[in-house]
């Protein structure tokens, strides 16, 4: 039996993220970071490498701050409730 590989940081997904935060989309966004295992560090590695975003008229990269802070509340949240379920 085969198993799938789940690949995490890579173009795709991160052209999925950038799309919502055009739609305008944060709380998606934010959910797609964390999902696919990205950081601040790699938003702004994939903004610099990624010839798309750069003269996009309706993506401005001051978005990614919200987005951040939303997967930031989100990696928050998840790590609290794992503590919650080690204390019970």
């Amino acid at each position: 039996m085969k198993t799938e590989t789940k690949q995490y940081r890579t173009q795709e997904q991160f052209d999925e993220i950038i799309d919502s935060v055009i739609n305008g989309n944060y709380s998606q966004a934010s959910q797609l970071t964390v999902e696919y295992g990205f950081d601040a560090t790699d938003l702004k590695n994939f903004v610099d490498n990624t010839e798309w975003v750069h003269n996009n008229e309706y993506f401005d990269v001051i978005d990614l701050y919200w987005v951040i802070e939303g997967a930031t509340t989100i990696r928050m949240q998840q790590n609290f409730d794992e503590l919650n379920k080690q204390g019970d």
